[in-house]
């Protein structure tokens, strides 16, 4: 969820909290804070976070004055938006919404604020040692490798936020600009568990892809966002070199 902060504060009066919906809403003057003065040393990048921000407070404006309170985007059925519902409502796609939010984030502007269930939050890594509780599910020494690697850190495997948060840091920018998080994330839940690939198989293939030709001449032209990427499982079809010697090449995309 994205949070405006110190909205009430900085953008509304007593009069205009009194106000249901707003068709106006107030802006602190002058140019020197320190959040403008950072942004602004970004260069464009800084132009159009301002840009992206202007339009965050236009939507929020339009909200009723309970949500607009709280700062927080949300649809209609109060549920919290997504940066991709964002987009749509503010009709930018900018050039690589994720390092907009996180401009923004930095200098204090807004906030990102994760709501995570108890159950969803991974199990912390514990040494085995004596503290293995009665059926755990966890046998020492038994099966191949017995009796190695006692005094070792047992940790869970990296879930798939983790996973997608490491392939989209790795994907080539072009790919994320064709893209957003959101349909990355709905992508990959339509593969079965079984099907998905480990995290190190994701990144190996997309280092692959980033060097194909088709994906370096004409400026990326032919690059696939990356929620395609994953819909059409591109790990497993591989680029493969020329063995002309000129590199490597795609013959179908």
């Amino acid at each position: 969820m994205i949070k405006i902060n110190k909205w009430s504060q900085l953008f509304e009066n007593a009069d205009t909290r009194k106000r249901q919906r707003l068709g106006w809403f107030l802006s602190p003057s002058g140019c020197d804070s320190r959040g403008y003065r950072r942004l602004m040393r970004q260069g464009k990048d800084g132009i159009l976070a301002f840009g992206v921000f202007q339009a965050l407070c236009q939507v929020m404006a339009t909200y009723s004055k309970e949500t607009r309170a709280s700062g927080e985007f949300r649809n209609s059925d109060g549920t919290s938006m997504e940066v991709a519902d964002i987009w749509e409502i503010t009709r930018m796609e900018v050039a690589d919404d994720w390092q907009v939010i996180e401009s923004l984030e930095e200098v204090g502007w807004i906030s990102l604020i994760t709501q995570q269930s108890a159950t969803s939050v991974p199990p912390p890594c514990h040494p085995p040692a004596t503290s293995v509780p009665e059926n755990s599910g966890i046998v020492k020494g038994e099966g191949e490798g017995e009796g190695e690697g006692e005094g070792e850190v047992f940790c869970p495997q990296v879930d798939d936020k983790q996973i997608l948060s490491q392939l989209w840091g790795q994907a080539p920018k072009l790919s994320r600009q064709r893209s957003s998080k959101k349909q990355v994330w709905d992508e990959w839940q339509k593969i079965k568990k079984p099907e998905r690939p480990t995290l190190d198989e994701l990144l190996a293939a997309i280092e692959a892809w980033k060097q194909c030709d088709d994906w370096t001449k004409e400026n990326g032209e032919y690059q696939q966002g990356l929620h395609l990427w994953i819909k059409r499982m591109r790990w497993q079809d591989l680029p493969e070199k020329n063995t002309a010697g000129d590199g490597i090449y795609v013959a179908e995309l």
